[in-house]
Order: C-alpha cells, then structure tokens, then sequence
C-alpha cells in the first residue's frame, strides 16, 4: 500500500487528523528517519515529536479499546437458563445475577 493510501485509510475512520495520520505512517509504519519525516511534512523535528506522540496516544487508546471489545466478545456466556434449565440462546436476561429466559423473566419477546 503506498503512504497516501495507508494515510487515507488511518484517517478515514477518524480516528487521526491527515497530518498524524502522515507522521505515523511515515515514521511507524515506513520506518523514515526523524529529520526526513519532519522536512517531508515541512515541520519542524519538535512539531513532528509532538505530533508523533499524539497519534502514538490516539492509536493505544484505540488498540486498547479493541482488546476489550475482543475480550467481552469471549466471555464465557451463560447457556441455561438458571430458573428452568432450558437452553438460552439469543435473547434472555440477568435476575439477581442468574441468566434466565425470557418467559421465566417474565418478558414478552414481542415486546423487545
């Protein structure tokens, strides 16, 4: 993928201005020196620095929010009902921290 794809891709999720997005690509991803990134994007080497470090910041957090997704989306999930037994499948609710199934909740599935 050429730098100005990878920026516009990084930068269409919203997730880092064009201008991070630029020095990230250019310094994590294709390895260009400091002082060459920094002349590429007419900026000086301290503005690159901090500018560096907010999308390194910004690229954590959002790595760090994936993971927890990930990790919810493979939590063990309760598979009976703890009232009557039966199987839960898609839909059911926690009472008094137990899973239960929507009719022993008491819970018309029209209604959801």
């Amino acid at each position: 993928m050429k730098v100005d794809e990878a920026i516009h891709e990084i930068t269409r999720g919203g997730l880092l201005t064009e201008r991070q997005a630029e020095a990230f690509v250019l310094r994590e991803i294709e390895a260009t020196p400091r002082q060459a990134t920094a002349d590429e994007m007419g900026i000086s080497v301290n503005t690159l620095d901090n500018t560096l470090s907010t999308a390194r910041k910004k690229v954590r957090q959002a790595e760090a929010t994936v993971k927890a997704v990930e990790e919810a989306r493979h939590e063990d999930l309760p598979s009976t009902c703890g009232n009557c037994g039966d199987q839960l499948g898609g839909s059911w609710t926690v009472i008094d921290d137990d899973p239960h199934c929507l009719d022993c909740a008491g819970i018309d599935p029209a209604e959801i």
